[in-house]
């Protein structure tokens, strides 16, 4: 496992940096803008950073920790945001209704980095015509394409799990159409913005249960596992002696292995923190 722990007293240098990495002014950008209301958060926690005392950092805003964990990824990828990737990174950053969608595309890359997989690759990885948006190779030296979708927040989602269900499986649906023909191991990542309790036993199992119907439909042949995920508030797991604390940043997350995907495709993985 590696790790990618960010103290709180790195995250002004890691902000400036990636305003310079970006050219994006966060303060600049409309005010509605993800990018926009987690840099406010960051100012106001700055300039109060050093009238704290440890016991405090508790309530630090999770959307700086969800900032400096962002850039981090993005600052251990750099060399792979360049040229065109770099261009449409940028511009789907400063877009409010594509941010959220990189947020949660760095996530699961930095997800991949933890568990240990080798030669990542990030957003340049056409294969037969299309672009997954996540590349990785596995201890028997097998490529691994990941394609990440997000859904719009809807707040219904939180109480309805029969709705919640119906949304992540039209995801599901709608990219194993589009991806039926690669020939390639596959594994869909769906992200939903609410905080949601995937551990409810009937959850899982009922989603389970429509999964395996889902799976069996030829245009899954190709998915070795699909993952959903929600949002979860970071939390302080280690402060240090010198009074610094260490967020969880994980995902919440679902997996589900496809039992019928055809032989070339099936996968044994870990697929992250235990």
């Amino acid at each position: 496992m590696k790790s990618v722990a960010v103290r709180d007293y790195q995250i002004p240098a890691l902000v400036e940096w990636f305003e310079q990495f970006t050219g994006i002014d966060c303060s600049k950008l409309e005010k509605d803008h993800p990018l926009h209301a987690h840099h406010a958060k960051y100012r106001e926690w700055a300039l109060q950073r050093f009238q704290r005392q440890p016991s405090e950092f508790d309530g630090m805003s999770g959307q700086v920790v969800e900032l400096a964990s962002f850039i981090k990824g993005v600052q251990l990828f750099q060399d792979q945001i360049v040229g065109r990737v770099k261009r449409d990174f940028i511009g789907d950053l400063s877009d409010k209704a594509t941010c959220h969608g990189v947020f949660f595309e760095i996530k699961v890359l930095v997800n991949f980095y933890i568990v240990g997989y080798e030669h990542i690759s990030y957003r340049d990885n056409e294969v037969q015509g299309k672009n997954p948006d996540i590349r990785f190779v596995t201890p028997e030296l097998r490529r691994v394409y990941v394609e990440c979708t997000g859904k719009r927040a809807k707040r219904e989602r939180t109480t309805d799990d029969k709705l919640l269900m119906e949304d992540l499986l039209r995801s599901l649906k709608d990219k194993a159409t589009e991806y039926k023909d690669l020939r390639v191991p596959l594994i869909y990542a769906v992200h939903v913005p609410e905080i949601l309790n995937f551990e409810k036993d009937d959850f899982r199992s009922k989603l389970g249960e429509k999964l395996v119907r889902a799976f069996q439909d030829p245009c899954f042949s190709n998915v070795s596992y699909v993952a959903f995920s929600s949002y979860r508030v970071p939390v302080v797991e280690h402060v240090s002696v010198n009074g610094s604390p260490q967020f969880g940043t994980d995902l919440h997350r679902l997996s589900y292995k496809n039992s019928f995907a055809a032989p070339d495709y099936r996968l044994e993985l870990k697929l992250g923190p235990p």
